[in-house]
């Protein structure tokens, strides 16, 4: 793979924005909301609500300066990139991104040696799914706002985007469903 010239990866960094995160991150916990309502048994909800968490915690850290680089090296570990995020003041933002973290070391090691995407025998013990998609619901509200100020200039920026699309359709609806 060709190193990236200092124009692409200029470009990489302006392109991502905490707000883009943050949106994906609601995107995946509405699939795993969809997916557990269609299959409560399977384990695929919490590898995409354990990636929407990651994203959102990524999100934060991006607003508060995070280069791609520095996200990439973070690499998946959850409670990691919760320690970094908690450095930087998230609870602030989120008074309940204290508590987060043993949920986040319960989905940590369901995914050991990446059991939640590829089958590895032995038991597991998953946290609560009302409570994990709680935190992923309640990081993503907590953020909107944080984000969209990040993302446009401030709370003027962030006013005018919400004045715009309507304060509760900052990010997309999911398509219904056909009967």
């Amino acid at each position: 793979m060709a190193k990236k010239t200092p124009e692409q990866i200029a470009d990489e960094e302006e392109r991502t924005s905490s707000l883009g995160l943050l949106r994906y991150a609601h995107e995946y916990q509405r699939a795993a909301e969809m997916v557990k309502q269609q299959d409560d048994r399977s384990v695929v909800p919490y590898m995409l609500i354990a990636h929407s968490l990651e994203l959102g915690l990524k999100a934060f850290l991006r607003s508060r300066g995070a280069t791609l680089d520095a996200l990439l090296e973070l690499r998946h570990g959850l409670p990691r990139i919760h320690e970094r995020a908690m450095g930087k003041r998230l609870d602030r933002l989120w008074p309940s991104a204290a508590e987060l973290l043993p949920t986040l070391e319960l989905l940590e090691a369901a995914n050991h040696r990446q059991a939640l995407r590829y089958i590895v025998n032995g038991t597991k013990t998953y946290p609560d799914w009302n409570v994990v998609n709680l935190y992923a619901q309640g990081m993503i509200v907590a953020l909107t706002e944080h984000c969209l100020r990040d993302k446009f200039g401030g709370k003027a920026g962030a006013a005018e985007v919400k004045k715009n699309r309507g304060p509760r359709n900052v990010f997309p609806k999911p398509v219904p469903r056909k009967t």
